[in-house]
Order: structure tokens, then sequence, then C-alpha cells
């Protein structure tokens, strides 16, 4: 979790990258909490040679943008 006080936090603005739209539709520089589950790990290979990880994995996420009239609603 990031804590309210940290100098990082992810608005609209910053996830309009990967999530094409969202700063249009909710508008700039709105926070956006991020909820995510890992349901699965798997396929986790380590190579001596080069010293190199790698694996796979599911994930499911959830963003939610704190409106500005002070409400939250999921965005995706």
């Amino acid at each position: 979790m990031i804590k309210p006080t940290s100098p990082f936090q992810l608005t609209t603005t910053d996830c309009n990258f990967f999530l094409p739209g969202i700063e249009s539709y909710y508008g700039a520089e709105l926070p956006i909490d991020i909820f995510f589950k890992v349901l699965k790990v798997g396929e986790i290979g380590i190579t001596q040679d080069d010293q190199e990880m790698s694996g796979s994995g599911t994930l499911e996420a959830q963003f939610w943008v704190e409106k500005a009239d002070g409400t939250k609603e999921m965005a995706a």
C-alpha cells in the first residue's frame, strides 16, 4: 500500500498511458487507488550463467478513481 503521505501517488494523468481515456472521462490529476490480488504464480526459472529469473503469473486488479465530489468509482 502506498501511504497517503507518500510523495508518490498515482493519478488519472499518470494512468492515462495504460488506461486510455481515464483522464478525459474523470478529469486530470485525480487520485487512483489500485487493489490487486495474485491469483497464480508459476513456471519459475533461474539461469546460473546470467543470473536471470523468469516466471509467469495471473493478477486481478481494480482501479478506483477518487472523484472531485469525494466519492470513489471503480474505473477498471
